[in-house]
């Protein structure tokens, strides 16, 4: 009935969540389904009327219930909800959920644990304790299975200790008749009658203290049998030195003081908590403390120091770095100052090479005019050339002299034009006194040159330009009797189809120079003498 309230809101399985179970009870793993937190759910058996042995009673319960509710603080368990009904043969309660309890842990540390372990672990069981004496609280069930943990972080160096299982707790200064506790870890007084339950708690600690050190029993006995009989005479597992612990004196006097059968020799809980084995750490830490207040203090003052030396520093830093923006903006301003006069320079050049490009323009406009009028000049020298055209039927070998004399004198230049002329000898005398003139044919019908230049006695330099040869097969006594030529261009001749130029040179005795080129070069080496005249290849 419970069961199925239960599952409303929480779920859980009781085949696949089950954590832990005894003879009257169970433990389950729960998740809310809301929060979707994970809990933990007692299940206690109702024990039967008039028999406690076979179960959970109702006062039990309720007392359970109410000092869960009572003691509140970070290292007691947390009641979240709980279920009870006349009906149910079950208690039912929801606790938050740890990682496991101190036997767990024990075995995590291979079953024995460091001093300083231990001090961890009562530092904050101790204020569990600490919250239960305030209200006048027994717990009357320490043991391991009871003190529960939680890992605080992934490398478990760090977790919280919870202190669980209330069901026995009673009045702390009443006395009781009752039996109550585990064997092993209750204190000696519990069930006799009459007894007071203010120091049984402290009995267990002891008991526990000794477990967690070494890992084992502290009483004496190979089975349960002995070491309860062993326990009830108070025979204790003893070192060589007769120490309970070797390696701990105050640790060995704190577990001394407090597994005492006689609880008016036992230790009280003033004493307890402010033991040397617990106050052992605070002091180390208060000395620590105190060194690293003194390092702490003296690393103030040094980073004081260092701290006004880093102003002074940044003071002169500062001011260097102002007389640096100083030198900077100058050389700016400077830098500034040049390109303005790099670029006032350019702008002057470009100015100076536009003017000279214009200069140039107008030179060429100036060429282009004296070519023009060069042109027209050479338009009028064609006024002062006699085109003749001579056939066959003229017999009189006449001498004619085709350019007037003003014309030699101006221009220094003779022009022949030659329309359907096939031969030059016989028709056309260059006229004796020519000196220094350049000859210009244009005739592709031409045939021979014979003769052209024959008994010019006063030429001293010809070249030819715009000679048509290609038709020229007879050259014979071309330069005779040109006694003053000096030099002489025929690079533009194609010797081809020249057949005789035999006397060719005949009595050029001042002729030092001849251009020729790579085609007629071998023809004309055969007609100079070289030893007096220079060829050179255009």
């Amino acid at each position: 009935m419970l069961k199925a309230l239960i599952q409303q809101k929480y779920e859980f399985n009781e085949d696949e969540d089950l954590i832990n179970f005894g003879a009257y009870g169970q433990v389950f793993k729960i998740k809310d389904k809301k929060v979707n937190t994970e809990y933990v759910l007692k299940k206690l058996l109702k024990s039967a009327p008039n028999n406690q042995n076979n179960g959970t009673d109702v006062e039990s319960f309720d007392k359970e219930i109410d000092n869960l509710k009572r003691l509140k603080g970070n290292n007691i368990i947390n009641i979240i909800d709980y279920y009870s009904d006349k009906k149910d043969k079950f208690f039912y309660i929801i606790l938050e959920k740890m990682d496991g309890d101190l036997n767990q842990m024990l075995k995590e540390k291979n079953n024995k644990m460091s001093s300083n372990m231990i001090r961890k672990i009562f530092k904050q069981l101790n204020s569990a304790l600490n919250i239960m004496i305030k209200e006048k609280r027994c717990h009357r069930d320490l043991k391991p299975e009871n003190i529960l943990y939680s890992y605080t972080n992934n490398d478990k160096s760090d977790f919280i200790i919870k202190l669980g299982d209330f069901g026995l707790a009673t009045d702390l200064y009443l006395t009781r008749s009752t039996n109550a506790g585990t064997p092993i870890f209750k204190a000696p007084e519990i069930g006799f009658k009459n007894y007071y339950a203010d120091k049984c708690d402290l009995y267990s600690i002891g008991v526990i203290l000794y477990m967690l050190k070494t890992g084992e029993i502290i009483f004496k006995g190979n089975n349960l049998e002995d070491i309860i009989t062993n326990k009830k005479f108070g025979n204790l597992k003893k070192t060589k030195n007769n120490k309970i612990i070797e390696d701990d004196d105050n640790l060995n006097d704190l577990i001394n003081k407090l597994v005492v059968n006689d609880p008016n020799e036992r230790l009280n809980w003033n004493d307890y908590f402010n033991h040397p084995f617990f106050k052992e750490n605070e002091e180390i830490q208060k000395e620590k403390s105190k060194e690293i207040n003194e390092k702490l203090n003296n690393e103030i003052k040094r980073l004081k120091n260092e701290n006004i030396q880093l102003q002074n520093k940044l003071k002169n830093v500062e001011n260097e770095l102002n007389e640096i923006k100083q030198k900077l903006k100058l050389k700016i301003n400077e830098n500034e100052t040049k390109i303005k006069e790099k670029e006032k320079l350019k702008s002057n050049e470009n100015k100076t090479k536009i003017n000279e490009k214009e200069k140039l323009v107008n030179e060429n406009k100036k060429i282009e005019t004296n070519e023009k009028e060069k042109l027209e000049l050479n338009d009028k020298l064609y006024e002062n050339i006699i085109e003749i055209e001579i056939n066959s039927n003229n017999k009189n070998n006449e001498k004619i002299k085709i350019i007037n004399d003003n014309f030699f004198k101006k221009e220094n230049t003779i022009l022949f034009i030659n329309k359907n002329k096939k031969e030059f000898d016989n028709y056309i005398k260059i006229d004796n006194n020519i000196n220094n003139k350049i000859i210009i044919l244009n005739n592709d019908k031409l045939e021979s040159l014979k003769k052209m230049f024959y008994n010019c006695e006063n030429i001293s330099k010809i070249k030819f330009i715009k000679l048509n040869t290609i038709n020229v097969k007879d050259m014979k006594d071309m330069f005779d009797g040109c006694y003053e030529l000096t030099s002489i261009d025929v690079s533009n001749f194609k010797t081809d189809n020249v057949k005789d130029m035999s006397y060719m040179f005949c009595n050029c005795y001042k002729l030092t120079s001849i251009d020729v080129n790579n085609n007629n070069e071998k023809i004309f080496k055969k007609f100079i003498n070289e030893k007096q005249t220079k060829i050179n290849k255009k």
